[in-house]
């Protein structure tokens, strides 16, 4: 393998090596003498370990609160399955009391005949 390496090397024109050398001196060069115009906005690293602390805060915030609302939801889903079962026992409490209306309608009817009847016998 090295030999291989070595062939290759051997076929490279020198001057291609010179010019890719001498270009990779200048980018790092430019790097270190050109940074100071690399803004950060003023953020240090302090500042911006911070954030991101904050950022996580938050974060659990959201997750509290998510777990608050489904929390609720459930609550919310017993009390709806709760009032649905009260006005069930309503309807049918109505429906009882609806029968038992008609039933005294029916007996009152029948209590006004029978009062009829005996004011017809003693005239």
């Amino acid at each position: 393998m090295y030999e291989k390496i070595k062939t290759w090397l051997k076929k490279i024109n020198p001057c291609y090596v010179i010019i890719t050398v001498l270009v990779c001196i200048i980018i790092f060069l430019s790097c270190l003498l050109f940074r100071s115009n690399i803004y950060d906005n003023g953020n240090t690293i302090n500042d911006i370990r911070t954030e991101l602390d904050r950022i996580e805060e938050t974060k659990s915030d959201i997750a509290g609160t998510a777990e608050q609302l489904e929390q609720s939801t459930s609550t919310i889903e017993g009390g709806l399955n709760d009032l649905q079962d009260r006005i069930e026992s309503i309807e049918i409490s109505n429906s009882i009391s609806q029968d038992a209306s008609n039933k005294i309608d029916e007996l009152i009817g029948e209590c006004q005949s029978i009062i009829e009847q005996v004011r017809k016998q003693h005239e």
